[in-house]
């Protein structure tokens, strides 16, 4: 059980939910569960429409173990707190279940939340019958002006989780026109992200991250009007031309498909201005962004789940950081034998560092003899950015303030090609390089120090310590350029 209210819904209870409604009535439709719990109303919906008839399916659920199952489950979670969290989407179907003992609370926000559309919800019958609350009376006006009450009786005596109570299907269907009455002023100085995030005052991050949901709501009610004054043109137009030509002249998607597209837009762009990714290993950055990331950019943006992101993404740090080291341990060693030293004391093949000097193979082409240049292979600089990104997380650097590898190679393979003085031995912030015609590069620890610090780091994450380690870590790591 996962808290006093979870009550699965029940097979009888989807049914009643959907009484009178086909499939095709449904179709294409935005539905919404909130307090989804495990999806239960969205999985028999998704069976009863089949895959030719497909739904937009959103939820939102607080409990997080529950919230990990939905996405599991490739369902659009859009926030967690139904109560209190914002609900963009313009919702057709509003399918509900929620707590027993808050029903009135939720079935009042899903009035508000929905514009257009219908709402069906379960409800303890006592909330309709024992009306003792301010709630419960304005819930039941609003039923008798724009609804209607059926009796399911306990369709929860065999339910998945039991419980002995009667229990009524509430409908309300709302009819409204849209109105715009947002206006905001804005400063644009107090947009911009900080740039150097981790040191910057908590309350200014908050001004910056309000300033820019604010501006994330413009936005969509600019959006709005957009589409209103669209609308009038095409009822003024269409006397005067024909349908296709209306059609060009309007190559607008659904609402909610901006709703989607820009919600994503506007996480991708805090992500990049926060500069995260760019302080993590390709391996690192694209597990996050494709496999984690996702599933923020479906919550809604605003200001409260903004600064959640960011407290996640600081207080992960330390595990971050970690995954990078294994990252480039495993890019030095794990394919390219030579580059291990075995460590004493430890019989396993398993156990192993990498040694002062190392190479590198496939991260630059062979020296191109027909057009006399010296180039990088596509995609694989990354390697090399991999490498100093790590370097300076133990050092406590920032990329963007050191001589990187790529850079220094970079300058020599121009040099060469623009007929400038060249060298195929250079130095790097960390590193001695030296490349070759045949397409290796050949690298040294400048320092012995971060050398041995890296390896204890990697060495103590592999589960193999080194011995030396405690020694290592008792001296301040001072790198000098």
């Amino acid at each position: 059980m996962f808290n006093k209210n979870f009550y699965p819904t029940p097979k009888t209870g989807c049914l009643a939910l959907i009484s009178g409604l086909t499939s095709k009535d449904l179709a294409g439709k935005t539905i919404l569960e909130p307090s989804a719990g495990k999806g239960d109303i969205l999985d028999f919906l998704k069976d009863y429409q089949g895959i030719y008839r497909k739904c937009e399916y959103l939820c939102m659920e607080i409990e997080p173990e529950l919230t990990a199952i939905l996405q599991d489950k490739d369902y659009k979670v859009i926030g967690s707190d139904f109560l209190h969290d914002p609900v963009y989407y313009d919702v057709d179907y509003i399918f509900m279940n929620p707590p027993f003992d808050q029903g009135a609370k939720h079935l009042l926000r899903a009035w508000e939340v929905i514009k257009n559309g219908t709402i069906r919800c379960l409800l303890n019958a006592e909330t309709c019958n024992n009306i003792h609350t301010k709630e419960r009376a304005l819930l039941l006006d609003i039923i008798e002006q724009s609804g209607s009450i059926t009796q399911l009786g306990n369709i929860f005596a065999n339910a998945e989780r039991r419980t002995n109570v009667d229990v009524i299907m509430v409908e309300l269907v709302k009819r409204t026109e849209s109105k715009f009455d947002f206006d905001a002023d804005f400063e644009s100085e107090s947009f911009a992200m900080p740039e150097d995030l981790g040191n910057t005052s908590e309350l200014i991050i908050r001004d910056m991250l309000e300033n820019r949901e604010a501006r994330y709501l413009a936005s969509i009610q600019a959006y709005k009007e957009m589409v209103q004054a669209r609308r009038k043109f095409s009822k003024y137009v269409e006397p005067l031309v024909s349908d296709y030509k209306i059609s060009d002249y309007l190559k607008a998607d659904s609402f909610n498909k901006f709703i989607q597209q820009f919600n994503g837009d506007a996480w991708d762009q805090l992500l990049r201005e926060s500069k995260f990714a760019n302080l993590l290993t390709k391996r690192v950055r694209e597990e996050f962004i494709y496999k984690q990331f996702p599933k923020q950019k479906n919550i809604a943006f605003t200001k409260t789940n903004m600064v959640q992101l960011l407290s996640i993404l600081m207080n992960n740090q330390g595990a971050i950081v970690d995954r990078c080291i294994l990252d480039v341990f495993d890019l030095l060693t794990r394919y390219h034998k030579e580059n291990r030293v075995h460590i004493e004391g430890w019989k396993t093949n398993e156990a192993y560092k990498v040694g002062m000097k190392f190479i590198l193979p496939r991260v630059m082409k062979e020296y191109d003899h027909v057009f006399g240049t010296y180039s990088f292979y596509y995609d694989n600089e990354h390697i090399l950015n991999d490498i100093d990104i790590v370097m300076c997380f133990l050092t406590g650097q920032k990329l963007g303030n050191i001589d990187s590898c790529y850079k220094v190679l970079k300058e020599q393979f121009t040099n060469y090609k623009e007929g400038r003085p060249f060298s195929t031995k250079i130095e790097s912030t960390f590193f001695e390089l030296k490349f070759f015609k045949k397409g290796t590069i050949h690298f040294k620890f400048k320092s012995e120090q971060l050398w041995q610090w890296f390896n204890c780091k990697a060495s103590e994450l592999r589960g193999y310590p080194l011995p030396e380690a405690k020694e290592v870590y008792s001296k301040s790591l001072i790198v000098r350029q």
